[in-house]
């Protein structure tokens, strides 16, 4: 398949000193033993920042974790940790201690399911995440030109309060999306992230993970998990590389100007976002494409649930109307059955729209006779 020819070129390592400098990576280490489990863990710990991130079919509680991906920096070696053929053997020979430390920094790019699939499935709670996604929403919102548009919707009238508050929701950005954004341009990218680097290209970097990402969401389609096949193909492997290493970069880039012990316990929030729940609400109100409210900034006393995530939040985020129907939701929700009710409408139209032109073509073929 088209997935199998892609190359690679950019961000394999050199043996050359000068190249080896500028790589994404220099090794790709599979663990997938005791044996090297131990020696594994004994590099890890050395390095004090560590980027993380988990893989399986339908990561989550509900789903699997085949691969754990470990990268290490300076020494740029990327640990591959053989979740499903190890299985438990893993986080008892070591892991479990590593990803519990909190003193330990690690870098994640939304943590969310990771951590619901660690804690549910393994009896994992990860702690010491710093969230690179957080941290450019957060950067994004201090962008003075974002703080102008939030300005002068927050100035909107009181009939128009609502729409106001939805319209400040922030989007979630998604790690190629930061990859185009920030490591094009930036002199702080390494190597396979920077265009003016023998490592490769920004551009190559984000068209090796699109095509993999289609490679995988046809898999999902036909109930595949890739993740689940051993061993392990050498293009997931370069996938696992691509989506620890380059969080290294960009937290260089994004953490500037940024609080970072703020940012540090709004990624506690976020880490158990997902796994705090005792059952998981529907989808549509967990996954989706927005900041979770509450994360960033706290409502502090907040007491009144959410009938859509079923959060807790301050009785000021809902208006007397929801609350005397039993209808709160918070201003995520309430903007995601918005979205919900306008595609809907959307749909109906289009089905008028063909079912009258089928009706004229009827009444123009029937003039014919």
């Amino acid at each position: 398949t088209l997935l199998y020819t892609i190359k690679f070129e950019l961000i394999m390592a050199s043996s050359s000193s000068a190249e080896e400098s500028t790589a994404l990576y220099t090794a790709i280490v599979v663990v997938n033993s005791e044996d090297i489990l131990k020696d594994a863990l004994e590099q890890v710990n050395k390095a004090t920042t560590i980027a993380l991130d988990c893989e399986g079919d339908k990561l989550g509680r509900k789903g699997t974790l085949d691969v754990l991906s470990l990268a290490t920096k300076p020494d740029k070696t990327v640990y591959l940790f053989d979740i499903k053929t190890m299985g438990e053997k893993a986080f008892d020979g070591g892991l479990r201690k590593l990803l519990e430390d909190g003193s330990k920094t690690k870098l994640m790019f939304d943590c969310r399911n990771d951590a619901d699939a660690l804690k549910h499935l393994y009896h994992v709670t990860l702690r010491g995440v710093h969230d690179v996604q957080l941290i450019e929403v957060s950067k994004r919102l201090q962008d003075p030109e974002q703080q102008s548009k939030r300005q002068r919707h927050s100035n909107s009238s009181s009939n128009n309060y609502w729409q106001s508050v939805n319209k400040n929701v922030p989007r979630l950005n998604g790690l190629k999306k930061c990859i185009e954004k920030f490591l094009s341009t930036s002199k702080e990218s390494t190597g396979a992230v920077n265009d003016k680097q023998d490592g490769g290209s920004t551009k190559d970097l984000v068209a090796a993970k699109a095509m993999i990402t289609i490679e995988m969401d046809r898999a999902k389609f036909e109930s595949k998990n890739i993740w689940g096949v051993r061993p392990l193909s050498e293009v997931l492997k370069e996938y696992c590389a691509i989506d620890t290493c380059t969080l290294f970069s960009l937290y260089d880039i994004l953490k500037e100007g940024q609080d970072m012990e703020e940012i540090r316990k709004a990624s506690d929030r976020y880490v158990d976002y997902k796994r705090s729940y005792t059952k998981v609400p529907s989808s549509k109100y967990v996954s989706h494409c927005y900041l979770p409210h509450n994360i960033l900034q706290v409502d502090v006393g907040g007491n009144t649930i959410c009938t859509g995530c079923k959060k807790c939040f301050s009785r000021s985020e809902f208006s007397n109307a929801q609350i005397r129907k039993s209808i709160q939701v918070c201003r995520v929700c309430r903007l995601i059955k918005e979205r919900e009710v306008a595609r809907a409408n959307q749909e109906q139209m289009q089905r008028r729209r063909e079912e009258e032109n089928i009706g004229y073509e009827w009444m123009e073929d029937s003039l014919l006779f």
